[in-house]
């Protein structure tokens, strides 16, 4: 059986993320960035200053040879376990974790240092491949998305659900 990936398009979702973590200003975190650094890069081209982290030394080499350029002074790759940053409390005003969280050995230790590291009044905006987005990537995560309300409730009361043609989005403003 063939599967149509014409309409799979992560950069709509990607540009809607940066368009509204630039309300809330830098510095940006973006947690699990990967080898392509899509999101760092995305959220940097809409003006924030960013710092970028993998738990993959492969992936972290990757992404810092992505960032050249007119964005190497906007983004900061750098090897992390996001489930022990080495971030100070309130370090950012934004933290992102992209199609990155479902990989996480443990998902509720990223997601308290996401939330650890985000500033009061802040934001950490979490997004994930939904069941439309798993079946047209072949992507096997146990339907994490499904998961992902009642982690989150650990931290925030009131997470705003944005849904996307492959993707559900979960934007929590830390109190």
């Amino acid at each position: 059986m063939k599967i149509d990936h014409s309409d799979y398009d992560k950069i709509p979702v990607r540009a809607e993320i940066a368009a509204l973590a630039r309300r809330y200003g830098g510095p940006a975190l973006d947690v699990g960035t990967g080898g392509c650094a899509c999101m760092a890069l995305t959220l940097a081209r809409h003006g924030l200053q960013v710092t970028a982290v993998d738990h993959a030394s492969s992936a972290v080499r990757i992404a810092q040879e992505r960032v050249v350029g007119e964005l190497a002074d906007r983004v900061e790759v750098r090897y992390a376990d996001a489930a022990r940053l080495h971030f100070p409390d309130n370090s950012y005003q934004v933290v992102v974790a992209f199609d990155a969280l479902c990989h996480a050995p443990d998902p509720v230790a990223v997601l308290s240092e996401m939330f650890r590291v985000c500033a009061i009044g802040g934001v950490v905006i979490v997004a994930e491949l939904n069941a439309a987005g798993r079946a047209v990537t072949r992507h096997h995560d146990g339907g994490f998305e499904r998961k992902l309300p009642d982690l989150l409730a650990l931290h925030c009361r009131d997470c705003r659900r944005l849904e996307h043609l492959h993707h559900v989005t979960y934007v929590c403003v830390r109190p």
